[in-house]
């Protein structure tokens, strides 16, 4: 199972082929993160995969409640993430995309995945005035930028 072992503080991705057994499974590619869970991931990643030319068909992003040992490796059954602000909470990105048969692009394409997460990691540590930050610059990206010096006029 992927969820079955990660490092702390470190994306787990794969991009892979599914067997192709299946009429539905022939035709797409796999792409699975996990992930400490943060805001604006999937948002992330979606933005990546369509910088490279990879639209999604399928999404699917469950936020699982997590106990690991020392090495990472799962303590225990993942449970539906709740209300309590000290459990330890994962995201999992899977992400059909339509099939990508050269294993060169598939590789290639996860640094950049996760590249991603790594800006998004350092906003969450700094804590919520990161946080607050990161959804300004989101929902209006100009907010932010610095005015304009004031114009000079020549004296006569």
């Amino acid at each position: 199972m992927f969820l079955a072992a990660r490092q702390s503080n470190k994306a787990k991705i794969r991009f892979e082929q599914p067997a192709r057994e299946g009429d539905h499974l022939k035709s797409i590619s796999v792409i699975e993160i996990v992930n400490d869970d943060m805001p604006f991931l999937v948002d992330s990643v979606m933005a990546e995969l369509t910088e490279r030319g990879l639209a999604p068909r399928l999404v699917v992003h469950p936020i699982l409640v997590v106990e690991r040992d020392k090495s990472g490796k799962l303590d225990g059954a993942p449970g539906e993430a709740g209300n309590d602000k000290d459990e330890t909470r994962e995201s999992g990105i899977h992400v059909h995309v339509a099939r990508v048969d050269a294993a060169a692009r598939r590789a290639a394409s996860v640094p950049g995945l996760e590249q991603v997460h790594t800006p998004l990691r350092r906003c969450f540590a700094a804590g919520r005035p990161g946080i607050r930050r990161t959804t300004a610059l989101c929902q209006d990206p100009h907010a932010t930028t610095p005015p304009s010096p004031p114009k000079l006029t020549a004296r006569s």
